[in-house]
């Protein structure tokens, strides 16, 4: 399959965006199409996110077309940031399967509230509204 297609109102080839679902993740990733490939942000509401980037990479060629890099974010506050203090995910994990890339998805998405948010929330709860 190509990745470019002419379009009907021009004559100009788009860029197909083909993303893949990952099951059992409740968030929805913002998705950016890079030189590299694709960049899937997650943010999740526990104060932690993911980046996962999808490329075409032959070196790590698995058992699909596809392979992912992911790293942790801290998304406790702005701008969100790598993390690798937890065991989860420690360093930028290369050349998973997307089931793999599901799994620590789906791990990361059920961490306790990040230490950050706690301390928010206690915070909040101190105030008179």
């Amino acid at each position: 399959m190509s990745v470019f297609t002419p379009s009907d109102d021009d004559e100009q080839p788009h860029l197909l965006i083909e993303t893949p679902s990952f099951d059992g993740v409740l968030s929805q990733p913002g998705i950016q199409q890079t030189p590299e490939g694709q960049l899937h942000t997650f943010c999740f509401e526990n104060g932690y996110g993911a980046l996962v980037m999808r490329s075409r990479n032959p070196e790590f060629q698995l058992s699909s077309e596809y392979v992912f890099e992911v790293c942790l974010l801290d998304c406790s506050r702005l701008p969100h940031r790598p993390t690798f203090e937890l065991t989860l995910c420690p360093s930028i994990l290369v050349g998973l399967e997307r089931a793999e890339v599901c799994d620590l998805l789906i791990a990361a998405e059920r961490l306790p509230r990040h230490p950050n948010m706690t301390h928010h929330d206690e915070l909040l709860l101190e105030e008179d509204f």
